[in-house]
């Protein structure tokens, strides 16, 4: 299967852990990255995919609706401040994703977000050094919440304006056919919905 880069994480490693012990004979294989790869055409059985437009050529079903978050240290905000409101934060540096739209967040419509930030910006196709510079005291960071949720709970990462969530998407496991849906698929796509109960459904799709 595929899906996107920082579904490395713990909470994903939990959920294969426990599928795995729950369904030993099926052999799993991820490949993370942000790119959408072609499912028809190419070799893999499923892809998570967060987008709040899957594609129309994929039969899909709807697993969460994962929240992004927009976080910085405590070092940064006592260097550059807090900002109160979504108002503020165009002062700020920003480390943005490169290939991936960062789709309802505040900044980025319409216009380059680079035009009307007014502290420095970063982008990256990789999640995990988007994470690091972040953590690095460089600025603020859009990331899934499920990837910063030790670092907030620890302290290591703070929200930028507490209680402000920036944009949320639907989690979609995506498949080639739905006649012909292996076992293994079917599975997994169920013990992932159940995983992630405890996550507001997104809407029906396909």
């Amino acid at each position: 299967m595929t899906a996107p880069q920082w579904f490395s994480n713990p909470e994903f490693a939990r959920i294969l852990v426990e599928y795995q012990h729950a369904y030993p004979k099926v052999k799993l294989e991820l490949l993370l990255d942000n790119e959408k790869h072609d499912l028809v055409s190419g070799r893999y059985d499923l892809a998570l995919r967060v987008t709040d437009k899957p594609s129309p050529t994929l039969i899909v079903r709807p697993i969460a609706t994962l929240e992004f978050v927009l976080v910085g240290t405590p070092s940064y905000f006592a260097k550059a401040g807090r900002p109160s409101s979504a108002k503020d934060l165009w002062i700020h540096n920003f480390i943005l994703p490169a290939l991936t739209e960062v789709e309802g967040a505040d900044m980025n419509k319409d216009q380059e977000t680079d035009a009307i930030v007014g502290g420095q910006v970063i982008r990256s196709n990789d999640t995990t050094l988007i994470l690091q510079l972040a953590q690095s005291d460089f600025g603020l960071a859009y990331l899934p919440r499920w990837l910063v949720a030790a670092d907030l709970e620890s302290g290591k990462l703070e929200m930028a304006i507490p209680g402000y969530v920036p944009f949320s998407s639907p989690l979609y496991a995506a498949y080639k056919n739905r006649r012909f849906l292996a076992p293994k698929i079917r599975t997994f796509i169920d013990f992932m919905a159940r995983a992630l109960g405890h996550l507001d459904t997104a809407g029906g799709v396909g």
